[in-house]
């Protein structure tokens, strides 16, 4: 691994067939904690040259985070994994050093920014392509995106069948409704927990509790025990629920 690819480890245990691995988007260097220094193209590089130099290795853990920034893309690491294909148990991608931020404690002036300090893109379909043994998600960005049709007059397509996934954690300010319609159509056989933040309707989210009846109603998830769902719904929500 070169030292360019390297500054992206935070760290690594490789011994055995098996590993897990911590890379931070961020370079690591003096000054790292007030830093808004963010390069996905040379994280996604070191993430390849370990990959390429540990072939066999099961990673039973993959954590890719960010402490303080602003703008950031997981698309290039992604792509590393598509093209990889490595065996994965568990997967945490974002911002997953600060799991309590204040959501919406702040509402900006300007609703790009999110009122926490990162703002972070994640392209969950490709992930679960790219990584169908993934035993656990958890996904915390701004952006959790998926392929949709661009003009909006069909519905979103079912996820790829996750066989293994036993967890998933999906938080975001203001989750896409087109995720949560998706998800009601999928199938995870194995799914026996399940998080979602749904939205704040400061940060203008356009989906209602009716959006969940799929969910709820879905038979892919036949083994789901635990949902947790953070949203405004109220009233509304409990109802639906009920």
């Amino acid at each position: 691994m070169d030292s360019s690819a390297c500054n992206h480890v935070l760290y690594v245990d490789d011994h055995g067939p098996y590993a897990e691995l911590h890379l931070t988007l961020e370079c690591s260097r003096p000054g790292i904690a007030t830093s808004h220094d963010v390069n996905e193209d040379h994280c996604a590089a070191a993430l390849d040259s370990w990959l390429h130099a540990n072939p066999e290795r099961i990673l039973l853990k993959l954590l890719v985070t960010t402490s303080r920034v602003h703008h950031g893309s997981f698309g290039p690491l992604v792509d590393v994994l598509a093209s990889r294909q490595p065996e994965i148990h568990h997967l945490g991608l974002g911002a997953r050093t600060f799991p309590d931020f204040g959501r919406g404690d702040y509402i900006p002036e300007d609703l790009s920014r999110d009122g926490s300090s990162w703002r972070l893109s994640v392209p969950l379909e490709r992930v679960l392509l790219a990584v169908p043994t993934l035993h656990e998600l958890v996904v915390q960005c701004n952006d959790i995106d998926m392929a949709h049709d661009i003009l909006g007059t069909k519905p979103p397509s079912p996820f790829p069948e996750m066989a293994r996934l036993r967890r998933l954690v999906l938080r975001d300010e203001a989750l896409n409704p087109a995720v949560v319609s998706a998800l009601g159509t999928s199938s995870f056989p194995q799914l026996e927990s399940l998080e979602l933040w749904l939205g704040h309707f400061a940060y203008s989210w356009g989906g209602s509790a009716r959006d969940l009846v799929p969910l709820l109603n879905n038979p892919g998830f036949a083994k789901l025990r635990q949902l947790a769902l953070v949203s405004d719904l109220n009233d509304t929500l409990v109802d639906v629920l009920a």
